[in-house]
């Protein structure tokens, strides 16, 4: 045993010969240890001094007799050094006594282990003394540590009270360490601080989020002579502590003193002040000193001038024609003068709005709340200064009165602009037409991140807020105000500048009265979005609510739907919309994509839009027939793109230009909701989980059995992830009962064959769904030979994740190709065979060859699937099934350190990476079958890889290319509005983050396109230098809906190749993430076959085109779905920690300006609410959706001439106590602002009553059928163990004429480009902390989806689900940027 110093033994004993023994077992375990002997007890306490003895060992005889005994004696002295006694006696009285006398252990010298014994303990006894003396330096060095410290360390508990203080808090606070150990930390905070000292001092946060540096003031141990406690300035860092459960133990931290810091930093700053304002006054000396010498010549040259022209006017004799024009000049001024003083006596000089700003907030100036900033260029204002200046006043007041409210007051920031009639401030606009007028004057009032303290007793009293609402109606103005619960309040003034110039000269109109209020503050800011109609008294109008106004305008409009077109008329536009009216009929394009072009002789506009069907309008007189009106919703424009928008809108209002609005639409989806009555797809399995067959033993046990030899047997003849599929001489219950499966291992029926996969390895609960009888079971398990036995169904139940994962590799034992499945669902025409190949790294890269059933040559062509960036091989197995069913073998695969089926991790993709996988993929293709010819297709960045491979390895005849991204830089750069790429270069590195949607090491990424030469365009040409085979690059709509692909389109990029390859316009994209196949996306495929068949079929030899069956291709896709979660493992375990990170990211969801949209459009769906109904929000997380409800519930309610007799109930449901505890808190906080608004009918007893409870949702339902009208879920459908069980839940619990309003993510989604166009519209980098932390769990949500961990469903699939749930959809439409699914559904005829 290796020891950093000798080991020390002394021995005392009588006996020589054990003295010997001992001694030579002793040294041959410690090589270097020093060992000395004495003969008596004298002799040992004289040795005892001498050394640090690491173990004495003591025979009996000399340690127990004399008085005191000799191992008192020893124990008194040494208290840390190991002592042993050994003896002859093996009694247990020899054992007390020597513990008693200080013995650390006893040894039996007659034991046939004895020796062996002995080196053990000495090993064990002498580490333990080691331990012990480290452990008492570290003590002690940390001890010093603490003393040397000037900065105050402590340890409070899980309740707040200090368990250790450093002696530091002496000289800081007056106090010791003992007076503070037990006492609550409060003892130390004023009582005014305690709010924003509580969770800090003892925060339980750890990593980044935990307090850093927070700024507190400390009270002073309070001395006799002290009149008021004295206050220290100090900063507070602390984290908290955990044990190996993950339970909170307590909190570390460290305050330091800053008092004189904070003193030094205001002198400083006084310092520079007057530095700056000395320098200031140096910079005006040296100014007007140049200035003096510069006006030296001039003023020489004027004097002699002057006195020239006196001599002239001497010699001409002017003087007396000079002395009278003089004179009139004199009383010219005078006149001016007195018309000046006259003006100003009478009030028309013209002020500015900062003027009038600088009136309304002189009352609240010496609350130090309220900071200016100025703004040039403001136009004079016009119109009744009184009533502006109290209606800022008001509004001011209010925000003040509201951070007050909430106990988190901070200064506010005034400030106004000119705004044009678009909605846009004025700024430079582009040098294409003149800059537009100002129409309005602007006021915001925003909420910095200042800290402020006010007294609401000083605030002036202020005229009730619908004061102000009715002077904006008198002045046509608007009022925006945005005060969402735990974000900063924004509030914005809109002020109409009258047109002078076209200003009639009869006197106005009478005023009309004023409107009503608008709704009171909203939670978000959303672009425009069309609103359902509200109802309210026929007399009464509301403000226009949008964020940018519309301009009337009358411009001609082309809109061509698949081969129809339509003219029409552009009604009204503005930078977010336009409403255009048409001649002829159309088909349902409500929700659809629009590709818009606006055409100028200058130049033209491009936008992305969203069609919103808005009914018809009569047409002219004498045409019967009415017009069809759409509103078309623009996708946020960039900058550039926006102002030039504003500039055609002003020019078409002005009519000073010709402008045409032309407008793309695909044909709608040919598949519409389903009828309920209608009959199943053919193939289609309702099941959530492939089935697969096996034939596995099984031992039942019923709910109320004790015995295990009473366990049934039976036999699992099918089994899923879901369920299973069971024979057995008899039922072991009812339908609804619950049993345990327990599967026997090596011990199975005459089924079960040797090469069977073994069963799981877990005991399953389950619930029995369905029941018959079954001829077909072994005789082994019938009754009698006559009788049938009895086939049953299950469903799992709540299984731990241990079992889930047996679950899995069952399956996946199983689970093979879709030949597996032709037993269940019919003989498929294609056949998809698993392969495998290895790339450079050793990772199994997962290939599927697909291949007509009977058509097997050798020489039939290849086609190799590259799938796009962030896609899987499983997106194009609809394309894949169609190339194959016409004659060809198609080997789809996916990257490794990608999503999909193959190895890695995805933080780990690089371009290269995917280029040696291409490259191993070819490799194989060419050695399987030497003599096909191979065409490889790929998509978007893969495309560029392809390319690049092609060029080194010459195997393939044809290259297609869809979409490609030819130049990455600039790809880069479009989507990330940084150079990525050029900061890495010049050394900035940035570690993990979002790249198109998934969570990369960026410095690997992007050092790997830097290295692998995909840069920019100019390596993409090199690359085509090289290439030996024709080129075809493929492109599709770029408003395409089947993905959303976050690259630019690659018409640029071609445009600037010197050589022009072969472009393929396709209808629709190539990858399909669902079950809607139509025309358009055959139609493509047919394309793709088309330039295939060209190169590889002989021009004699086309084989005619079929199309695969949509069920064939349903089939596969769900196959491939399953084998992707079970290779990742899905578990529900999994799947409830994504769900608690989904509630920590909520606040952030509710930032999104399409989220506040979202949450509008459920409460939509949710009408018409009666008195009494009672709504059921599922998931319910931080309540954004119940204080949506609240607002918009109320506001109907205000402008409604009834009074509801009951009020609606709502009850939010979610999983975490703490979730709920704060969407509660929000939600007071919110209904005490409203009540000061809406006090007549915000009572609880006249709007809303609210319950919150933690439940289980997923498993059970906390309500009783037919009991509740509505039922909301958002998003909670894609993170439920069964969707179909929650669903039959959900509906079985809705009354008759209730509704269910659902959202669920779509197999595409990715809302990390979403977030991104939003930060890049309000100005913000998509770079900071804040932003990537979000971006990181957005990617992670989308792995989540592409993995199968969140269930996703297109329209069909959803609409099934629903159907086949006992619902009768009425509504399927995406949301979010087409992101989410929207359901609205109500209890069919037969649920129930």
């Amino acid at each position: 045993m290796p020891q950093s110093e000798p080991v020390t033994i002394l021995v005392v004993n009588e006996q020589a010969d054990e003295i010997k023994l001992v001694t030579l077992s002793l040294r041959g375990f410690f090589p270097d240890c020093r060992v000395e002997a004495v003969y008596s007890a004298d002799e040992a306490l004289q040795w005892v001094p001498r050394a640090e003895w690491d173990l004495i060992l003591i025979d009996e005889r000399l340690g127990l007799h004399g008085h005191p005994p000799l191992v008192s004696t020893i124990r008194e002295r040494l208290p840390t050094t190991a002592l042993v006694l050994q003896t002859d006696r093996s009694d247990s009285t020899a054992a007390v006594t020597a513990l008693q006398a200080g013995a650390d252990f006893l040894l039996f010298k007659k034991s046939p282990a004895f020796l062996t014994e002995l080196v053990l303990y000495a090993k064990g006894a002498i580490e333990q003394r080691q331990l012990r003396a480290t452990l008492a330096r570290t003590h002690n060095r940390h001890t010093r540590l603490l003393e040397t410290l000037t900065d105050v360390f402590y340890e409070v508990d899980a309740e707040g009270r200090f368990v250790f203080v450093s002696p530091a808090v002496t000289g800081l606070l007056g106090y010791t360490p003992e007076e503070l150990t037990g006492a609550p930390f409060s003892k130390l905070i004023p009582p005014d601080q305690l709010d924003r000292a509580r969770h800090r001092i003892n925060d339980r946060r750890t990593g980044p989020r935990a307090a850093r540096r927070v700024l507190l003031e400390l009270l002073k141990k309070s001395q006799p002579s002290d009149p008021d406690p004295v206050r220290v300035q100090a900063e507070v860092s602390a984290k908290g502590l955990y044990d190996s459960r993950r339970r909170h133990t307590g909190t570390l931290g460290l305050i330091r003193d800053v008092t004189g810091q904070i003193a030094q930093t205001e002198t400083i700053q006084r310092l520079e002040a007057r530095l700056r304002e000395s320098d200031r006054h140096l910079a005006i000396a040296q100014r007007l000193t140049s200035l003096s010498q510069d006006l030296q010549t001039p003023l020489t040259a004027v004097l002699t001038q002057s006195q020239r022209l006196m001599e002239t006017i001497r010699e001409a004799r002017l003087d007396t024609r000079l002395e009278t024009l003089a004179a009139q000049a004199r009383e010219a001024s005078a006149c001016g003068d007195a018309l000046a003083q006259a003006v100003v006596d009478a009030g028309l000089t013209e002020d500015t709005l900062d003027d009038v700003i600088d009136e309304a907030l002189a009352p609240l100036a010496d609350l130090d709340i309220l900071q200016r900033r100025a703004a040039a260029g403001l136009p004079a204002f016009q119109g009744p200064r009184a009533t502006y200046v109290r209606v800022i006043q008001i509004v001011a007041t209010h925000a003040v009165r509201l951070m007050a409210a909430r106990r988190a007051v901070h200064r506010l920031q005034v400030t106004a602009f000119a705004v044009s009639a678009t909605g846009t401030r004025l700024a430079p606009p582009p040098r294409l037409f003149p800059a537009p007028a100002a129409r309005e004057l602007e006021v915001l009032i925003e909420e910095t991140d200042t800290p402020a303290t006010v007294d609401t007793g000083k605030l002036t009293t202020s005229s009730d807020l619908i004061r102000a609402y009715e002077d904006l109606g008198l002045l046509n103005g608007r009022l925006e105000w945005v005060a969402p619960a735990g974000q900063p309040v924004s509030i914005r003034l809109w002020f109409p500048i009258p047109d002078l110039a076209e200003e009639p000269e009869t006197p106005a109109a009478p005023t009309a009265p004023p409107p009503s209020p608008p709704e009171p503050p909203a939670p978000a800011v959303v672009a425009p979005q069309p609103e359902p109609p509200v109802a309210r008294p026929r007399d009464e109008s509301f403000p226009d609510r949008r964020m940018a106004p519309r301009s009337a305008v009358h411009l001609p409009a082309r809109v061509t739907v698949g081969p129809s077109t339509r003219e029409g008329t552009v009604l009204t536009l503005s930078v977010t919309g336009a409403s255009v009216v048409l001649t002829g009929p159309l088909p349902h394009l409500s929700e659809q994509p629009a590709y818009l072009v606006l055409k100028t002789v200058v130049g033209i506009l491009e936008l992305q839009a969203t069609v919103h069907e808005r009914g018809m309008q009569a047409g002219p007189s004498g045409e019967e027939r009415n017009r069809p009106v759409l509103a078309f919703e623009f996708s946020p424009p960039g900058e550039t793109e926006r102002k030039v928008l504003a500039s055609f809108i002003e020019a078409a209002r002005e009519r000073t230009l010709e402008i045409t609005l032309e407008a793309l639409l695909s044909l709608p989806d040919e598949t519409g909701l389903p009828d309920p009555a209608r009959t199943d797809h053919q193939g289609t399995d309702h099941r959530e989980g492939i089935r697969v067959r096996v034939a596995l033993p099984v031992r039942i046990e019923r709910t109320n059995e004790s015995n295990p030899s009473s366990r049934q047997l039976g036999l699992v003849v099918n089994f899923s992830r879901g369920g299973a599929c069971l024979q057995a001489r008899s039922l072991p219950g009812q339908v609804g009962d619950l049993i345990a499966l327990h599967f026997p291992h090596g011990n199975g029926l005459a089924h079960a064959q040797s090469h069977e996969p073994s069963a799981p390895d877990a005991i399953l609960s389950a619930q029995i769904v369905w029941t018959a009888p079954d001829p077909t079971t072994p005789s082994e398990l019938r009754p009698s030979h006559a009788d049938p036995g009895q086939r049953f169904g299950v469903r799992f139940l709540q299984l731990p994740a241990f079992a889930e994962r047996e679950v899995n590799r069952v399956v996946a034992q199983h689970i093979g190709s879709s030949i597996d499945l032709d037993g269940i669902a019919g003989r498929a025409a294609v056949v998809s065979a698993r392969r495998e190949c290895r790339n450079a790294r050793g990772q199994v890269i997962a290939i599927t060859d697909d291949h007509a059933r009977h058509q097997i040559s050798p020489n039939i062509p290849i086609v190799i699937l590259s799938p796009g960036f962030g896609c899987t091989q499983t997106d194009y197995v609809a394309l894949s099934e169609f190339l194959a069913l016409n004659r060809l073998r198609v080997l789809r695969y996916d990257h490794s350190n990608h999503i999909g089926q193959s190895d890695g991790d995805v933080l780990q993709t690089t371009l290269r990476s995917m280029q040696a996988d291409l490259h191993t993929v070819l490799e194989f293709a060419h050695t399987a079958w030497p003599t096909a010819p191979i065409a490889i297709l790929a998509e978007d960045v893969s495309a560029r890889v392809a390319l690049k491979v092609v060029a080194q390895l010459p195997v393939a005849r044809l290259l297609l290319l869809a979409n490609p991204v030819l130049d990455i830089q600039t790809a880069l750069s479009a989507e990330h509005h940084h150079d990525l790429l050029a900061d890495y270069q010049h050394g900035l590195r940035r570690g993990s983050g979002n790249v198109w949607g998934l969570n990369l090491n960026l410095d690997q990424f992007f050092g790997d396109i830097i290295a692998g030469q995909y840069t920019t365009l100019a390596s993409t040409v090199t690359d085509l230098s090289s290439l030996a085979i024709p080129l075809v690059v493929l492109t599709s709509p770029s408003g395409d809906s089947s993905m959303r692909h976050p690259f630019p389109a690659p018409d640029a990029a071609l445009r600037a190749l010197p050589v022009k390859p072969t472009i393929i316009p396709l209808a629709s994209g190539l990858s399909v993430t669902g079950r809607t196949f139509d025309t358009r996306l055959f139609a493509s495929f047919k394309s793709v076959f088309t330039e295939i068949a060209r190169v590889c079929f002989p021009e004699d030899a086309l084989p005619p085109v079929q199309v695969p069956a949509a069920h064939d291709i349903s089939r596969q896709y769900l196959l491939e779905r399953e084998r992707i979660r079970i290779r990742h493992h899905v578990s529900q375990s999994t799947r409830e920690a994504l769900w608690v990170a989904h509630l920590a990211q909520l606040p952030q969801f509710g930032t999104l300006h399409h989220h506040a949209w979202l949450l509008q459009e459920l409460y939509q769906q949710t009408l018409p609410l009666e008195p009494g109904m009672t709504i059921l929000d599922l998931g319910c997380g931080t309540g954004d959706f119940a204080r949506s409800l609240v607002m918009n519930h109320i506001y109907r309610l205000a402008h409604t001439s009834t009074t509801p007799q009951q009020p609606v109930r709502y009850l939010g449901v979610d999983r975490s106590a703490d979730t709920l505890r704060s969407a509660e808190q929000a939600f007071e906080t919110l209904y005490r602002e409203l009540q000061s608004t809406f006090s007549d009918v915000a009572a609880p007893a006249n709007a809303m009553l609210t319950t919150w409870m933690q439940s289980e949702w997923d498993v059970q339902l906390p309500c009783a059928p037919h009991s509740i009208d509505r039922i909301v879920g958002h998003l909670s459908l894609s993170f439920t163990a069964s969707p179909l069980a929650f669903l039959r839940q959900a509906v079985q619990a809705l009354t008759p004429d209730g509704r269910l309003v659902l959202t669920c993510v779509q197999p595409h989604a990715d809302l990390a480009g979403l977030y991104r166009d939003q930060l890049h519209l309000a100005g913000q980098d998509e770079l900071s902390p804040s932003a990537q932390i979000f971006l990181h769990y957005l990617g992670r949500l989308r792995e989540a989806v592409r993995h199968g961990l969140l269930h996703s469903f297109d329209r069909e699939q959803l609409s099934d689900l629903l159907v086949h749930a006992g619902a009768e959809p009425l509504r399927i439409v995406p949301v979010l940027d087409g992101q989410l699914l929207l359901a609205t559904a109500r209890k069919g005829k037969s649920a129930g």
